[in-house]
């Protein structure tokens, strides 16, 4: 059986940035009307993993 709707499982972590970073992230996420979490998120796995397999 599949279940093509379920998300991958996800565990919290925890990084410091300096706050000039969060700031810029933030205001990039604010003018493209999405979290800045999930910016950030998405920028990582498209550096790390790539579009392909996700």
């Amino acid at each position: 059986m599949a279940f093509p709707n379920l998300k991958p499982t996800t565990r919290p972590i925890s990084i410091r940035f300096p706050e000039y970073v969060i700031d810029a992230v933030k205001e990039k996420a604010n003018q493209m009307g999405v979290p800045y979490q999930a910016l950030i998120k998405e920028t990582i796995a498209k550096a790390f993993v790539g579009d392909s397999e996700r």
